[in-house]
C-alpha cells in the first residue's frame, strides 16, 4: 500500500471511529466517546496491563487498517480464533469499525468443527490471536501465512480464507 492511500485510509478509519461517537450506539460508540472524554482512563483491563481509553483506540485503528490491508470490507466476515483477551475484544471492535462480521471461534475446538464453521461463514479473514491461547497457535500453523506482533495486543497470524461479499 502506497504511503498516500496509507495516510487516506487511516484518516477514513478515524473519521469513521470519531463519527460512531454521535451517531452510533454500537458498543463501539461507547469507546469512541471515551476516548474523546476521558482519554486516560482504563478502558480494558486484564491480569497483566490495563489499556486506556486513548490506547484502545489506537489500537482499534490500526486493528481495522491491517484488516483492511487484508482486504477486509463492508459486509465481509472475520472469523476471530481467541479467548477473551484484550486482542479480542479489540479484534471485535476493528471488525465492527469496517462494517464486517465478527465470527468468535472458541480456539479450543477440534479441528472438525473449525473447518465446519469456517465452511458455513465463509469468512474473508481468519484471525488467531495466538499469545494467551496455544490451541490458537496450534491452529495457526497450519494454515496462517501472516504474522503481526503488537505491543499491546499480542501477536496475531492471519490467514485468507475466503471471497465472503
Amino acid at each position: 500500500m502506497s504511503a498516500l492511500l496509507a495516510e487516506r485510509t487511516s484518516a477514513g478509519l478515524a473519521a469513521r471511529f470519531e463519527a460512531a461517537a454521535h451517531t452510533d450506539d454500537r458498543p463501539l460508540a461507547a469507546v469512541a466517546r471515551g476516548s474523546a472524554h476521558r482519554p486516560h482512563q482504563p478502558a480494558l483491563i486484564d491480569s497483566r496491563k490495563s489499556l486506556s481509553f486513548a490506547r484502545l483506540r489506537a489500537v482499534i485503528l490500526e486493528l481495522a487498517a491491517i484488516l483492511q490491508q487484508r482486504g477486509v470490507g463492508p459486509g465481509d466476515r472475520v472469523m476471530i480464533a481467541a479467548e477473551n483477551t484484550m486482542a479480542c475484544v479489540a479484534l471485535l471492535y476493528a471488525v465492527q469499525l469496517l462494517s464486517a462480521w465478527p465470527a468468535i471461534l472458541n480456539p479450543r475446538s477440534a479441528r472438525a468443527e473449525v473447518a465446519a464453521l469456517r465452511d458455513c461463514c465463509a469468512p474473508r479473514l481468519t484471525v488467531f490471536a495466538v499469545d494467551d491461547a496455544p490451541a490458537a497457535l496450534e491452529l495457526s500453523k497450519e494454515t496462517g501465512v501472516d504474522r503481526w506482533d503488537h505491543a499491546d495486543v499480542g501477536t496475531l497470524v492471519f490467514e485468507p480464507t475466503a471471497q465472503s461479499r
